[in-house]
């Protein structure tokens, strides 16, 4: 089974998943060993195809480190914590996670957006971003100002 490891001593993954957030965004790191580097691939992989499917689901992209490194990092995007829970509590994507190597480490970690004024570069000075243009399920989603608040 793989090991989970809190990100955050404070505030537990559980509790996370219990608070009402539009828009959530989890981060996966996962630490793996060099030999069951393919068996995390094909284990992620399946599990991905389970959660595309899911109400509430709105991208995800794993990330691997630089040089050959066997640390993955998965970036998601939820409409809301609630959907995520439903989710992951998800007797098929269960089953995919027991196909993940034992010796799998892993932290995850639930997180909102937040803007701060004057963080972003902004060519038009005013209070908007621009929005880049993203691939997600086979479909161009075009770019778009942003209000910052």
């Amino acid at each position: 089974m793989v090991m989970l490891i809190e990100m955050d001593e404070k505030v537990n993954l559980s509790t996370q998943t219990e608070a009402n957030v539009a828009l959530v965004i989890l981060i996966y790191k996962f630490n793996v060993n060099t030999e069951e580097v393919d068996q995390f691939l094909r284990a992620w992989a399946a599990g991905a195809a389970i959660m595309k499917r899911q109400p509430g689901y709105i991208s995800a992209q794993l990330h691997r480190g630089a040089a050959d490194s066997c640390v993955f990092i998965n970036y998601a995007v939820w409409k809301c914590t609630a959907k995520y829970k439903r989710a992951v509590n998800n007797p098929e994507f269960q089953s995919c996670l027991e196909k993940l190597p034992a010796s799998t480490l892993a932290s995850l970690h639930l997180l909102r957006k937040v803007a701060v004024p004057g963080s972003v570069s902004n060519e038009n000075n005013d209070n908007t971003i621009e929005m880049s243009c993203s691939f997600v399920d086979g479909n161009y989603h075009k770019s778009s100002r942003e209000e910052i608040v």
